[in-house]
Order: structure tokens, then C-alpha cells, then sequence
């Protein structure tokens, strides 16, 4: 999956800005690294040498106004997300505008030029990361913790509050890591770093806004949830060589099969493995 690292804030003119230049040199594969250069904002996206090309898309927004990466869809339609000028300038003034109308496995950085904001955001299920550091003259961030960590100046002390509720599993749902002063963006949640350095967060998704609906057609439902299960699926897979199903013979994995042979083509194939 491609990364994103960078920084927003005063912090992007001390050599700090160096050290992301460095990260991004020494860790990433140069022909696929883009990059937003401004006066207080600076993102890097790319993949990193030790992973397979394009295997997420890198999703850059027009004028420089900021990246996603990962997998994103139209939650209408179920196409690959693709923003328009007038989308953009929706989601930057508006955030919860992506929660509301794409989905799938994404993290992103957005600038707003006019307010002179960036705002972080990740997936509400959690299936990107996103990690961060404030500091007094803004944050520093990355969807890699590795890179988060090389990236800084002052490396952080390791946490080991955290890793013992790791271990006993306590801590799943904190924003806190495996070191001091690194956090975690939860999912559905979005971080809004001011040109002055200092941030807020603000919860972008909530599932109690979710409308919930009576069935009173039992028939009409389970055609719309099995349509809306098969553009989903294919959405997700269509671009895909290849898949593996873990099949347990439980209703969901034999449910997902059935549905995978009719929409992978011919030439492709789907491996079972029984459990």
C-alpha cells in the first residue's frame, strides 16, 4: 500500500524538513514518489522499495490540494474515486463529505489553501493507519510508523505503559502507541492542523447517524442487499489477478464464493482454502 508522510505547521521550516527528505529518499521508490511542496505544508506519497508497485492506487487531488491512498469508491456508483475540482473544493471545506460519499481502505492528507488548514483523515474501519506527533510548531506524520519514526529529528522514548496493556489487551481502542508521544488517528476521525501549529480532532463518521429502515418487502431487500453485495465485491476485486478465500463453510465465506465466481472472468482464478 502506498504511504504518505509530512509535515503542517511552522516546524516546515526547520530542518525538519530535511529529515522527511531523507525518509523519503533512502525508503521509497523515486519514480513513484509525488510530492506537495508549500509554504507550511509538506507531503510526500509514494511506495516504498520493498513492496509491490500500484498494489492501492495513489489518488492526488487537483492543484495540490492533497493525496489519498488506498482503495476509495463511489458509494453510489462503486467506481474508483476519481475528484473533481468541484468535489475538492466540497471535501476540503467539508470532510465529513468523504465519510458520507466514497468508501473502502484509505487514509488521507487534505490542504485547504484558503483556510490554510491541512486535515488528516483515515477509513472508518480502520483498515488504513495513520499516525502522528505534535509538536509546539505543528505535526508530523505518516501512514507508516516506520517512517514516522525515521523521519523525526528527537526519537521518542519507547511506551511501555502501552506495551503491557498490548499484551493483555487492554489498549485496542486508544489513540496511544508503542512510543511516547506518536499517536494513532482512529478510525472515522479527523485531525485539523491550523497554519499556527496547533490541531483539533473531530469525529468525521458516526454510526448512530446511519438511518436504520423496517423491511417490510422481504423479497425487494434481499435483491438490494445481494446487488449491493456484488458491486461491492466487484468494486474491491475487478482489478485483481488472482484471490484467495479462506472458506470455513459458514454462510460468509460460502456466500462470498458463490458471488466471486461470477464476477471474476475466465481468465482469472480464486484459490479456496478450507478451515
Amino acid at each position: 500500500m502506498p504511504f504518505l508522510l509530512g509535515m503542517f505547521g511552522p516546524i516546515t521550516q526547520s530542518s525538519q524538513k530535511d529529515h522527511l527528505f531523507a525518509t523519503t529518499t533512502n525508503c521509497a521508490n523515486q519514480k513513484t514518489v509525488q510530492a506537495i511542496a508549500l509554504d507550511k505544508c509538506l507531503i510526500y506519497s509514494g511506495y516504498k522499495n520493498d513492496e509491490p508497485l500500484f498494489s492501492d492506487p495513489i489518488i492526488t487531488l487537483p492543484d495540490d490540494q492533497g493525496f489519498f491512498v488506498g482503495k476509495m469508491f463511489d458509494r453510489e456508483s462503486f467506481a474508483p474515486a476519481q475528484f473533481t475540482q468541484s468535489d475538492t473544493h466540497s471535501l476540503i471545506n467539508n470532510p465529513k463529505m468523504v465519510m458520507k460519499d466514497w468508501w473502502g481502505r484509505y487514509a488521507g492528507a487534505l490542504y485547504n489553501k484558503g483556510k490554510q488548514r491541512c486535515t488528516l483523515m483515515r477509513d472508518p474501519q480502520g483498515l488504513s493507519t495513520l499516525f502522528y506527533k505534535a509538536t509546539t510548531n505543528g505535526v508530523i506524520f505518516s501512514t507508516d510508523m516506520s517512517l514516522l519514526y525515521d523521519a523525526l529529528e528527537e526519537k521518542p522514548s519507547v511506551n511501555a505503559a502501552y506495551l503491557a496493556e498490548y499484551v493483555i489487551g487492554n489498549n485496542y481502542a486508544l489513540a496511544s502507541t508503542s512510543f511516547n508521544g506518536i499517536q494513532e488517528l482512529l478510525p472515522g476521525m479527523g485531525l485539523h492542523i491550523q497554519e499556527n501549529g496547533s490541531y483539533s480532532i473531530e469525529q468525521l463518521w458516526d454510526i448512530s447517524e446511519l438511518r436504520g429502515s423496517f423491511i417490510t418487502d422481504t423479497d425487494e431487500f434481499e435483491h438490494t442487499l445481494l446487488i449491493t453485495m456484488q458491486s461491492s465485491l466487484k468494486a474491491w476485486v475487478g482489478n485483481s489477478s488472482g484471490i484467495c478465500l479462506e472458506l470455513s463453510g459458514g454462510a460468509d465465506s460460502s456466500g462470498l464464493m458463490i458471488l466471486l465466481r461470477n464476477i471474476l472472468p475466465e481468465h482469472k482464478n480464486y484459490w479456496r482454502k478450507l478451515y
